[in-house]
């Protein structure tokens, strides 16, 4: 998997892993309690390189909250975050993210440096749910084929 995605909670927040059942990709999702009985899920994500991915997985994510992002591995390039790189799923997703009012948080650098490829791409990247401003960006911190990404999110 390579690559990695912490999550900085600031003061004493009430939280819970929250499972979510997908098909096609792994997750390990948390849901924050936010005043007014609501919640907000944060969910990391990783989707072997093979195979289509199922919408329905991101359905399953973003059904359980009315806020909330997905981040991390997707395996999916598209034009509007892997600069000159498309692939079905990259396709797929960004369909999915047009079709259902979800937003892409993609940092302009790349993420993915593969060992045995002389290109890099955009692997790792955010989609949210009802929320509209963020930031992310890759870090060149570790040995692995894929960089850390940090997302600076605003729920408010």
């Amino acid at each position: 998997m390579g690559g990695g995605t912490a999550l900085l909670i600031k003061n004493s927040i009430n939280h819970h892993p929250t499972p979510v059942s997908t098909s096609k990709s792994e997750n390990t999702s948390v849901s924050i309690d936010l005043p007014n009985n609501n919640s907000f899920i944060i969910s990391s994500i990783y989707r072997p390189p093979h195979g289509r991915i199922d919408t329905q997985d991101l359905n399953n994510l973003f059904n359980l909250a009315l806020k909330g992002i997905a981040v991390r591995d997707f395996n999916a390039k598209y034009t509007a975050w892997s600069e000159d790189q498309s692939n079905i799923n990259g396709s797929i997703i960004h369909n999915h993210i047009a079709n259902n009012n979800l937003v892409l948080l993609a940092p302009l650098e790349p993420t993915h440096f593969p060992y045995h490829h002389p290109s890099s791409s955009t692997l790792d990247f955010g989609i949210m749910k009802n929320i509209s401003t963020g930031n992310a960006t890759s870090n060149i911190d570790l040995s692995s084929d894929h960089n850390p990404v940090v997302f600076d999110i605003s729920i408010n």
